[in-house]
């Protein structure tokens, strides 16, 4: 099979690089920006190809001798920041420059050289660079911060304050050590940021940050038509494949490049480039399995997988669908809990991702269904999930969600990602309302949150360590939240079945209430008035409403037989409803009271009506 030119939703990498089209002169400009200012912060909406650009672009154009220091010798070392961005920048530099050097640096004394303070990067570039303490430096190094806007995570609503604090300062010494080591070291360290550009405020939250960007900021544009086809066709062609005039007309047009109105109509969908290359990298999957020959994309096979707009959702549902029934379930659980829903400013949904010790307590599965359900969105042409972690799917390796797009994009995803909202929603009035010692719930608020806590299962600890991090302070465990709710649920649950018995109650006194007066009215000659007071509709089903209300409950069932003779309104009963009145043995009873003949089922048509 002829290797496939398109990367689906993973960024273009540096050993891609013969394969990325359409941005050439851009990366030009991007050196030479990071030349003057050692800090280039690469910002685009989600979806636009920046870690593209500077993985593919940027450091393969470094790596070809177009350095902003030429002589050095340049260390690349690439790390995503997420909660803990000190700790990702130690494990980073270990991966790639400590590991197996001369000094045999381990991770935990990165970290402690990095703590030391705001000159903490510079020192560990100086002690891997024997010539730098002679003033005659030879070492590099070109740190890249993808993905730059997840030290923002600590504005999480759901973080409590200690947490929170922990968080804030983590990050707030990690910008430190950036900003310090771009202003004092000496050509020994640039910086590259890639950013979502709706975080951009964010960064006015850290000293000199906002400034540093706005100084160093390289915005993304989007690709003209002509650059659009560049990066559609000529991958293709690289591999010996060829894409038709058809299709990739027809492609552009769906990606609305074209005109001011159709970039403007496009604008609310950042995620085109990667739905492109995702339905890309999915034809050229298919027409390579089906022969030997470099593929030829065409208009049809595009068609039949759903275009720009459909074919990404369309292939993640197949993928889950193939999976056995309780995979199903446990890959559900899992991309839902990959997602943080609402996080930051503007309610924006961003990735969250887990470990596989993580992974398995949220949704309940065990390391070898979450390996399996991997896997699976993790094959040839799906790159959905991705693993980080050099010894495969350890408890500690992390599971992330491959792109953004794929959250805003895949249909089932959004629905889970609501319904998963509105479950932490009601968890977090349910645990409001325990701790602060509400009255009971009733009626549908009980039924809702009873049907949320069965709904989570297995998995309401994990749901609850996730969703209430507030309340979990010292002492405070989600066993602990369970234990509360709980008593507060069993006493709504008391209240219902004590609100149950006192309308049972009631319904009896009424009903042989009834009974009575239509008894009296009976024996005196009144049959006509009640028999003309019942000729409604409205009477009639009343009437039998309270019947079959008495034999369910099994009370009253004298007052139900004297309603239906004293209105003989026989006729609005089912025969089934008839046959469970003649079993019961309440005609016979009856008829003793009235003194008239026992009734059977052989005579229930014929019967009189009770003597005066």
């Amino acid at each position: 099979m002829v290797d496939n030119p398109y990367p689906g939703l993973r960024p273009f990498e540096q050993e891609d690089s013969h394969l990325f089209f359409g941005r050439e002169l851009l990366v030009h400009d991007m050196l030479r920006r990071l030349t003057n200012s050692r800090l280039l912060a690469v910002t685009g909406s989600s979806g636009c190809g920046k870690s593209s650009l500077v993985r593919a672009g940027l450091v393969e154009e470094i790596d070809a001798g177009f350095v902003p220091k030429p002589g050095m010798r340049w260390r690349v070392v690439m790390m995503r920041p997420g909660a803990a961005p000190i700790s990702a920048l130690a494990k980073a530099l270990e991966d790639t420059i400590a590991t197996g050097s001369e000094l045999g640096l381990q991770q935990h004394h990165l970290r402690a050289m990095l703590d030391r303070g705001a000159s903490g990067l510079i020192d560990v570039i100086k002690s891997l660079d024997p010539k730098a303490e002679a003033g005659k430096p030879t070492e590099s190094l070109l740190l890249i911060v993808d993905q730059f806007e997840e030290i923002f995570r600590y504005n999480h609503k759901d973080a409590n304050r200690a947490h929170w604090l922990e968080q804030r300062e983590e990050a707030q010494r990690f910008v430190e050590l950036l900003l310090h080591s771009v202003k004092n070291g000496a050509d020994r360290v640039y910086v590259v940021l890639t950013m979502r550009v709706d975080f951009l405020d964010d960064c006015a939250n850290f000293e000199g940050l906002a400034e540093a960007v706005s100084d160093g900021q390289f915005l993304v544009p989007r690709l003209t038509r002509e650059q659009a086809a560049r990066a559609i066709a000529e991958p293709a062609k690289v591999m010996g494949g060829s894409v038709d005039e058809a299709l990739l007309g027809r492609i552009l047009n769906d990606m609305a490049t074209d005109t001011y109105r159709e970039r403007a109509a496009a604008w609310d969908n950042p995620d085109l480039l990667p739905l492109m290359q995702h339905v890309l990298a999915r034809m050229w999957e298919i027409e390579a399995s089906r022969s030997s020959a470099p593929p030829r994309l065409t208009l049809a096979l595009y068609e039949s997988l759903g275009g720009v707009d459909g074919a990404l959702s369309k292939h993640l549902n197949e993928t889950r669908a193939a999976l056995p029934e309780r995979l199903q379930e446990v890959s559900r659980l899992l991309f839902t809990g990959l997602v943080r829903p609402s996080a930051g400013v503007g309610g924006r949904d961003i990735r969250n991702p887990l470990t596989v010790a993580e992974a398995c307590a949220y949704t309940g599965a065990s390391s070898e269904e979450i390996e399996a359900v991997y896997k699976a969105f993790s094959g040839p042409g799906k790159n959905f999930l991705v693993l980080s972690g050099r010894e495969g799917l350890t408890d500690d390796a992390r599971l992330d969600i491959s792109h953004e797009s794929l959250i805003r994009q895949w249909d089932q995803l959004q629905s889970w990602t609501r319904n998963e909202e509105s479950d932490a929603d009601l968890l977090n009035t349910l645990v409001a309302r325990a701790y602060g010692g509400d009255d009971p719930p009733r009626g549908a608020s009980l039924a809702g949150y009873l049907e949320m806590v069965e709904r989570r299962g297995a998995t309401l600890p994990a749901f609850i360590a996730r969703t209430q991090q507030r309340r979990l302070l010292d002492g405070v465990t989600p066993a602990d939240i369970i234990a509360k709710v709980r008593v507060y649920l069993d006493a709504g649950v008391a209240a219902e079945r004590e609100k149950a018995r006192e309308a049972e109650r009631r319904m009896r006194r009424r009903a042989l209430t009834v009974a009575s007066v239509l008894a009296v009215m009976a024996v005196t000659g009144f049959g006509g008035a009640i028999y003309a007071a019942n000729q409604t509709q409205r009477n009639a089903e009343w009437g039998n409403r309270l019947l079959v209300e008495a034999l369910d409950k099994k009370e009253a069932p004298l007052a139900g037989l004297v309603l239906l003779r004293a209105s003989e309104h026989r006729d609005i009963l089912t025969d089934a409803g008839q046959s469970r009145f003649i079993e019961a043995g309440l005609y016979s009873a009856a008829d003793r009271m009235f003194r008239g003949p026992v009734i059977s089922s052989d005579n229930i048509n014929d019967c009189p009506a009770p003597a005066p």
